[in-house]
C-alpha cells in the first residue's frame, strides 16, 4: 500500500504534467465595451434587441441607438413627426417587416428600418390619466404575432378600433400588421 507522502508525489506530477485537467476552464470575459465614449447616447441602457439583420437596437434614458457591430446611430426626440416621441425609452420589440417597437415616456413608436422611418402612436383622452396611459414602459408579442403594450396606467390590445372612440384605430399603412392598438380603458 503506498504512503501518503507517494500519493501527495502522484498528485503534484500529475497537476505539472496536466494543468488544463484539473484547472476550471477560464471564464469568457469581453474584450470591448460600448458606453457614451464609443457613441452610446447614454450610459444608462433600459432594454437591447437584435433584428433579423444582425442590428442591435440599444435603448436608453436618453435616446434609441441602433449598432451595426461598428458604428452607432443616434436617435433623439424632436419637434417633427419623423422622431421619437420622447428620449427616454423604456423598452424595444422587434417586429416582422424590419419593424422595431419602441415604448417610451410619451408613447409608443414605430421605427421602419428600411425606411429609417418614424411612427409615432399617441393615446389621446380627456382623462387626468393620458400621460401616464402613453408611458409605455413593456412591450410583448402574442403567439399570433400581435403586439401587446403596457404603459403605467393600462394595457393596449392588439385590436382594429379604439374603444373608447369607435373609430379605426391607424387604417393607414403606417403601423405594421399585427400591431393595431386599443386602450383596454379610458
Amino acid at each position: 500500500m503506498p504512503s501518503g507522502g507517494t500519493i501527495l508525489r502522484c498528485l503534484l506530477l500529475f497537476r505539472l504534467l496536466f494543468p488544463a485537467a484539473i484547472t476550471a476552464q477560464p471564464v469568457p470575459h469581453f474584450v470591448e465595451k460600448l458606453i457614451t465614449g464609443q457613441g452610446l447616447s447614454s450610459n444608462p441602457i433600459t432594454d437591447v434587441t437584435q433584428d433579423r439583420q444582425g442590428f442591435l437596437g440599444i435603448a436608453t434614458s436618453d435616446g434609441l441607438n441602433r449598432f451595426d457591430g461598428t458604428e452607432v446611430t443616434q436617435f433623439f426626440h424632436h419637434n417633427n413627426s419623423n422622431s421619437l416621441p420622447h428620449n427616454y425609452i423604456y423598452c424595444l420589440q422587434t417586429l416582422p417587416g424590419n419593424w422595431l417597437a419602441v415604448g417610451t415616456e410619451g408613447g409608443l413608436s414605430f421605427y421602419q428600418g428600411n425606411t429609417g422611418v418614424f411612427h409615432n402612436f399617441y393615446y389621446k383622452s380627456s382623462s387626468s390619466l393620458y400621460q401616464y396611459n402613453n408611458a409605455i414602459i413593456a412591450l410583448r408579442t402574442d403567439a399570433s404575432g400581435n403586439l401587446w403594450a403596457l404603459s403605467r396606467s393600462c394595457i393596449y390590445l392588439p385590436c382594429t378600433y379604439i374603444r373608447s372612440t369607435g373609430r379605426p384605430a391607424a387604417s393607414a399603412p403606417t403601423i405594421p400588421p399585427g400591431t393595431l392598438m386599443a386602450a383596454s380603458r379610458s
